[in-house]
């Protein structure tokens, strides 16, 4: 009983760990793009800006 108790979570984390994983990535992947994103906000703003004056 227990130690079938001990392979049900067993079984659990090896599911689970690869779809924390995945998990994390996207995000990870979300933030990078929403970071390059908005730096070449700025830059195009700043190249704007010298433009204007």
């Amino acid at each position: 009983m227990f130690v079938d108790m001990i392979r049900f979570e067993i079984g659990k984390l090896s599911i689970s760990i690869p779809v924390l994983f995945c998990a994390l990535f996207l995000f990870f992947r979300v933030v990078w793009s929403t970071f390059n994103f908005l730096k070449q906000e700025k830059l195009a703003v700043r190249l704007n800006a010298k433009h204007s004056l």
